[in-house]
């Protein structure tokens, strides 16, 4: 049976520590209670040093056979622990999710009009030293295989989902010729890497009626209203790794217009043409006013005779965190089988 240390960031109020606690949770359940939480407290060098040895503490004292830990920022303290414990039959795997320190220099020089001092020093190979350390490294998106010397532990793993309960389409806006189209726009418009001025050009001039809605100042559990409220959700991101807000429109079944640069885009042109996609009612675009202002306008069209059917393309492809939790639990406890049949 395998035991499986979680260790992620302590909880805060952004939407992430929801989704990574109720992993957590669904992969206790799965378990049988054989996961323990370790959250990471990143509040200075003080609660650093305590998190290296409470990490330690828990290394010697149970018997892991995985260890589990979100972000690279709750790598450093895990990776510092090994000086205080010394412990053979481990798999370490690292979850490498979106905002992560594994694009490279290449990509801050790129996007350098776009990314705070603070995201230029994160978007960096510096941070990227504890990566090594680990037997195995998730990736959402092929993007993030940025180290050649560690090609053969990277693996691409959808292992974030969404709760479709949470985002379902009920009393969800139908659009009827004539009216107003509603437009919802789900980013904060103050980062320019998430698209609002490609959109504010994009929809200068459009022939038709529309209202704009923004998502940066709505509170996070009212998200679902403004999702079924809109026809079309936007996201014309110029750069994003993977994108739960792109599986949040979906589960609410709505129209979404997305850049091809997006990482879950990326993944489902894999398995979809751009033709496909469009009949489910995902338009995948360039990151250009004109793709956008021309994809606007075709949706607006296709709103007026049928609906979009997303949330069945987010159930076919299992995307919900019900379907990615069980797709974790079962990729973290086939390291056990492994090692055992080698030992058999």
């Amino acid at each position: 049976m395998a035991k499986i240390l979680y260790i992620k960031k302590k909880a805060n109020t952004v939407k992430w520590s929801d989704v990574l606690q109720r992993q957590f949770e669904d992969l206790k359940h799965l378990s049988g209670g054989n996961v323990d939480l370790y959250e990471v407290d990143t509040a200075g060098l003080l609660a650093y040093w305590k998190n290296i040895r409470r990490i330690g503490r828990l290394m010697r004292q149970h018997e892991y056979t995985v260890v589990y830990v979100n972000h690279v920022i709750c790598a450093y303290p895990f990776v510092l622990s090994r000086w205080f414990y010394r412990k053979k039959g481990v798999t370490t795997v690292l979850a490498l999710h979106e905002t992560e320190p594994v694009l490279g220099w290449q990509f801050v020089r790129e996007h350098r009009d776009m990314l705070s001092a603070k995201e230029k020093v994160r978007y960096t190979k510096f941070l990227q030293w504890p990566l090594p350390f680990f037997d195995t490294l998730l990736v959402l998106n092929n993007r993030q295989r940025t180290n050649p010397r560690l090609a053969q532990r990277y693996v691409q793993h959808n292992y974030l989902g969404v709760d479709v309960e949470r985002f379902g389409a009920l009393g969800q806006e139908e659009f009827v010729a004539g009216e107003r189209f509603h437009v919802f726009f789900p980013h904060n418009p103050e980062r320019p890497e998430k698209g609002f001025g490609l959109l504010e050009n994009a929809v200068a001039d459009l022939p038709f009626a529309y209202d704009l809605t923004v998502g940066g100042n709505i509170p996070y559990p009212e998200m679902p209203a403004a999702y079924r409220k809109s026809h079309v959700v936007m996201l014309t991101g110029m750069y994003e790794t993977y994108s739960l807000v792109l599986l949040e429109a979906m589960a609410a079944d709505r129209f979404i217009i997305a850049t091809n640069v997006i990482g879950l885009v990326e993944n489902l042109r894999e398995l979809f043409t751009v033709e496909e996609l469009e009949a489910y009612g995902l338009f995948v675009v360039n990151p250009t006013p004109v793709d956008v202002r021309q994809a606007l306008e075709r949706v607006q069209r296709v709103a007026t005779v049928k609906k979009p059917a997303t949330k069945a393309l987010l159930l076919q492809e299992k995307l919900t965190e019900k379907d990615c939790n069980e797709r974790l639990y079962k990729f973290l406890t086939n390291f056990q089988r492994l090692q055992s049949s080698s030992h058999a």
